[in-house]
């Protein structure tokens, strides 16, 4: 089992330690389900879908370069 330590960001990102992406071929646009288990456990798996929902994925790629600003910033700092 590989195991690394990962710090969650300002915007509750989390980043996937670089060998373990290698490890197992993670590449940008890649879907994950992330579910809760008891208590504070996480469990984060690799996942593929449809054409028609990695275009909807795609889409919010290209929104979210407008969305990842200071001002986005700012306006999520209290939520």
């Amino acid at each position: 089992m590989n195991q690394k330590v990962s710090v969650v960001d300002r915007r509750g990102r989390l980043t996937i330690p670089g060998s373990i992406r290698k490890k197992i071929g993670v590449k940008e646009g890649d879907l994950f389900l992330i579910r809760e288990e008891e208590g504070e456990r996480l469990v984060c798996e690799k996942i593929s879908i449809s054409s028609s929902f990695q275009m909807m994925h795609a889409s919010e790629r290209v929104l979210s370069r407008d969305w990842d600003t200071p001002e986005e910033d700012e306006a999520w700092k209290d939520l």
